[in-house]
């Protein structure tokens, strides 16, 4: 059940961004186009590191983090810089950035079954500064707030950034308990998180989480200087 689980809620946010570039009034099919080729590359690429065993050495400098993550969020700002997203940033929902964010939510139940099956160590939860689920819990509260104009873009904005910061310490919850103690629980597998599903996690489920805020600081950015 959790590792089907991690399969559906990857499957339902690679599918996501079609939903956003549906919005677009001329170039929706060029977008998807685009991301139907980008998303197929970026899942090879993943689905190669895991296989290949390159990910499975727990030693630092971290692997996961500089060949996955750091990536990622390269590919997400070079993404959403394109004169092609640029011109159609304001035709996309923008309250679908704020409210996709909920399934954050579904990633934290997962990674809590996950530790109570044994497949993660404790330290990846609320024990090592991981409170991701703050921000899918608040998500669809902004989302809603935003739809009925009762924040404005500064709100959204500082939501997007404190939202960013709070990821930041659920990845060096991981970090630092797979790369750095030394008291890596006996009964639990490093390697796990290298192999399917669970590379999905920082592979996949991180990087739209990551994907979706840039996105959104983007709109409004963009709108604060109409």
């Amino acid at each position: 059940m959790i590792k089907a689980g991690f399969v559906l809620l990857t499957i339902l946010m690679v599918i996501s961004p079609i939903i956003l570039f549906l919005k677009s009034k001329k170039d929706k099919f060029k977008l998807i186009k685009r991301y139907i080729v980008i998303i197929i590359l970026w899942l090879t690429y993943v689905l190669t590191l895991s296989l290949s065993g390159l990910l499975q050495n727990f030693d630092l400098p971290p692997r996961v983090p500089l060949l996955i993550i750091l990536p990622s969020i390269i590919l997400s700002i070079i993404l959403t810089g394109q004169s092609i997203f640029k011109r159609n940033l304001n035709q996309f929902s923008s309250y679908f950035p704020v409210n996709v964010q909920a399934f954050r939510i579904g990633v934290e139940l997962l990674i809590l079954e996950a530790i109570l099956y044994g497949y993660f160590p404790e330290g990846v939860s609320f024990d090592g500064s991981n409170y991701d689920i703050l921000i899918g819990l608040t998500a669809p509260v902004i989302g809603v707030l935003y739809m009925r104009n009762s924040i404005s873009q500064k709100w959204v904005l500082g939501w997007n950034i404190a939202a960013l910061i709070v990821l930041t310490f659920t990845g060096y919850a991981f970090v630092s308990t797979y790369y750095i103690h030394s008291d890596f629980p006996p009964d639990v597998s490093r390697l796990l998180l290298t192999e399917l599903p669970f590379i999905l996690l920082p592979g996949v489920l991180l990087p739209f989480a990551i994907f979706y805020h840039i996105v959104s600081i983007r709109q409004t950015l963009t709108k604060s200087n109409d």
